[in-house]
């Protein structure tokens, strides 16, 4: 038992340095004295000496006894010396917008225990998830995912002030830190959370979160993860937020949104990548954001005409529906919904030509010329033209700067400037300067004093017109514009839809474009080959013959309506891309590789030729009615492409010479992989390893051969053998039918194939 008391000791020695060492005063050290039962500690907190008792490390209940008043652990970090929570609470709560509405939006868990996800309030999945955090003995990240304008920033900006309201009146033992990442131009995590703490004018530093979030008190969520990956390149941000992770030690919960299911994969592939060289601990949840079914839509337009007379409001329900036929996409995303109904109900007129979002667009640039940008005649300021102009400049200004917001002035300067240059500095021009922050589209971005575009959607439509100038007159500084950051799907299909690509000639002259300049050398090449793979997925997205593709990545996206004839790939990636409805006949491919790509083997048409084998797949996606299976295992694959024409019905891999439960339980094993590194065999998700019976000599050999190494870690009082992944499970799979050319995973295969030969 003395044994026992002094390692508790220890351990909360080491804990009580680690949780306090954010808070003291640089330059100054902790004081730690331990009894067989206290730990005093004694440190210089902003210039003042604090002193606290800290007992009941056997009781089960630790408390913290500080200027005669004893309270949690938790609760201690809570309090208005440390954390100040409550502080931050009504910080946050002042922060946001007094008038925002906020639309009941639905979601469902990816990973269901059945399966079988099922959609519901959005905002009671999340609290429900972050609630069970640690059950997997892992830090929880939940991956927000969702089509621009289905409410992912207002779900999450909800869940923040809801919790701090509800945390104020005791109703809520956390709160939600909302870290705007919407194209902010910063490579690394621990910026963005400084500039959120800054902006709230918190005392806290962004050195105090790790420990707030592993005591469960403040739960991070980036808006934006995805940007916050994109922008400068990926190692430096992930690197940032994997030594964040890192300090978190398998406790608390993130939460982060990305726009769409490709960066949550890629999140698992880069983590798994860091994890090898660190000690992150941690679980991915996948949740995903519904669009508006039409039940929703009806309800939505029924409450918002229930004030007006029946008659108008029979009427205007009548002019909403009749706006969204044949737009079911938009239909579907209450942000449109919303805006589209606004404009109905204040009487304004919508053109009859383009799509629904250009005439939204235009309906708002129409009220806004021709009732607010007015001289004292009651005469327009500035033209339809002239007005789009102004927005797609501010537009480019903001994605050239790798940020979503300016401050005002910026902003009344980009005004003046965009007008002096196109000769329009009239007398009416400072009306129009000075008005520019609060114009249409536009809103106070997270930090005071600042502009942003009220929502993505617009902000991606303007830089759409910017983009589609480039492409169209040949303008320079194309590859600069593509190696911000990774461009939003939003931006090409805007881009592309206003080109001129009658014929296969004018493709090809807009593909040697992009890919030109995506092959500059560029300290984001990377960046710029992915935004022009982005471009080239919209311009590939129909009935296309004989063009080239060149020098380009596919980061997911889908091909569902290309029909391609006699197209040749060269150097190109296809990552993570859906092609189930895709159709590749006679086409040719050279140094090309199809990372996990989505196919159908009854929709899909997959005819290669080239250098595009079965090596060429790393991995494989087969959707069918039963939903879609990821499969890296090469006698499947080379069925499902043999079924599609992808290869050859004889190129089957060689014969395995292992026992087919080998190759299940490492299936097993690597799908453990795809939401947490480490894992812990005691999950009762990996209760089929338990019970085979040659796991253990697996086990051993993985070991051995450094494809997983062995680490014990405390978790809620009970010691646990957690094994982290070194080396892709899905490569040892390959290796025992296609060889390895890493000596680990060769040997291990050898050694496996003489243990567990295969059985005839």
């Amino acid at each position: 038992m003395a044994t026992l008391a002094a390692q508790n000791i220890d351990w909360w020695q080491e804990r009580l340095r680690r949780d306090l060492q954010p808070f003291i005063d640089p330059g100054t050290e902790l004081s730690l004295e331990s009894t067989a039962r206290t730990i005093k500690v004694d440190w210089f907190q902003r210039s003042v000496q604090r002193s606290i008792s800290v007992s009941g490390f056997f009781e089960g209940t630790v408390v913290v006894e500080a200027n005669g008043r004893q309270e949690t652990y938790a609760g201690f970090f809570a309090g208005p010396s440390m954390g100040d929570l409550a502080g931050l609470a009504k910080m946050m709560l002042q922060a946001q917008p007094k008038d925002k509405l906020y639309i009941r939006t639905r979601a469902r868990a990816l990973d269901a225990p059945d399966g079988k996800p099922s959609y519901e309030d959005a905002i009671t999945l999340i609290r429900r998830e972050i609630d069970g955090a640690g059950e997997d003995d892992n830090t929880l990240l939940l991956v927000i995912t969702g089509e621009p304008g289905a409410g992912k920033t207002c779900v999450l900006q909800e869940v923040v002030r809801s919790t701090a309201s509800a945390y104020l009146g005791g109703g809520s033992k956390h709160l939600y830190l909302y870290i705007n990442a919407q194209g902010r131009a910063l490579a690394r995590f621990n910026e963005a959370l400084a500039t959120e703490l800054q902006d709230l004018r918190s005392q806290l530093t962004y050195h105090t979160i790790s420990t707030l979030v592993r005591l469960g008190l403040v739960v991070p969520i980036v808006d934006g993860f995805d940007e916050l990956l994109g922008a400068g390149g990926y190692d430096d941000a992930f690197s940032s937020l994997s030594a964040f992770l890192e300090e978190l030690d398998g406790m608390g919960a993130m939460v982060a949104s990305a726009r769409s299911t490709y960066y949550e994969h890629e999140f698992v592939l880069r983590a798994n990548r860091t994890s090898s060289l660190g000690s992150q601990a941690w679980t991915q949840r996948p949740i995903e954001i519904a669009a508006w079914s039409d039940s929703e839509f009806e309800n939505y337009v029924t409450e918002v005409c229930g004030g007006l007379p029946i008659e108008e409001a029979t009427a205007k329900r009548a002019e909403i529906r009749g706006l969204f036929d044949g737009h079911e996409d938009l239909k579907r995303k209450p942000f449109f919904v919303a805006r589209v109904v606004e404009l109905v109900l204040e009487g304004k007129s919508f053109s009859k030509q383009g799509s629904l979002l250009e005439r939204l667009v235009s309906a708002y640039l129409l009220r806004e010329q021709t009732e607010k940008l007015l001289d004292r005649a009651g005469k327009a300021l500035l033209s339809m033209e002239q007005l789009e102009q102004l927005y797609s400049e501010l537009a480019e200004e903001m994605w050239n700067q790798e940020t979503r917001q300016l401050d005002a002035r910026s902003v009344r300067e980009l005004a003046e400037w965009v007008l002096l240059a196109n000769d329009e500095g009239g007398p009416g021009s400072p009306i129009v300067v000075q008005r520019m922050p609060t114009m249409a589209f536009l809103g106070t971005g997270s930090r005071p004093g600042s502009v942003t575009f009220e929502h993505e959607s617009f902000f991606n439509y303007f830089l759409a017109i910017r983009l589609r100038e480039k492409l169209a007159s040949a303008q320079p500084g194309l590859e600069r514009f593509l190696g911000r950051s990774v461009l939003p799907n939003e931006v090409a299909e805007h881009a592309v839809i206003g080109l001129d690509l009658n014929s296969n000639q004018a493709i090809q002259k807009a593909l040697d474009q992009i890919q030109a300049a995506a092959m500059k050398p560029s300290l984001n090449g990377p960046t710029a080959r992915e935004s022009g793979g982005v471009i080239v997925l919209e311009l590939l997205n129909g009935s296309r013959e004989g063009v080239v593709v060149r020098h380009v990545d596919f980061p997911g996206g889908d091909l569902r309506r290309a029909q391609l004839v006699n197209v040749t790939f060269e150097d190109v990636e296809f990552r993570r891309t859906d092609l189930s409805r895709s159709s590749f006949v006679l086409c040719r491919a050279q140094g090309t590789t199809l990372v996990e790509v989505t196919v159908d083997t009854g929709t899909t048409k997959l005819d290669f030729s080239g250098t595009v084998d079965l090596s060429a797949f790393r991995g494989l996606r087969v959707h069918s009615n039963q939903g879609t299976k990821v499969t890296y295992e090469p006698t499947e694959m080379a069925s499902a492409l043999a079924a599609i024409g992808a290869i050859h019905p004889l190129d089957t891999p060689a014969v395995r010479k292992v026992d087919e439960e080998v190759l299940r339980v490492l299936d097993v094993l690597a799908r453990g992989y795809l939401r947490s590194n480490p894992i812990t065999v005691e999950d009762f998700k990996l209760n089929a390893l338990k019970r085979s019976s040659i796991w253990p000599g697996i086990e051993d050999a993985l070991v051995r051969h450094g494809i997983v190494s062995p680490e014990t870690r405390e978790t809620r009082g009970t010691k646990k053998v957690f094994l982290r992944r070194k080396i892709d499970l899905w490569t040892v799979i390959e290796g025992f039918s296609q060889g390895s050319q890493l000596p680990e995973v060769a040997e291990f295969c050898k050694e496996i194939e003489a243990a567990f030969p295969v059985k005839l």
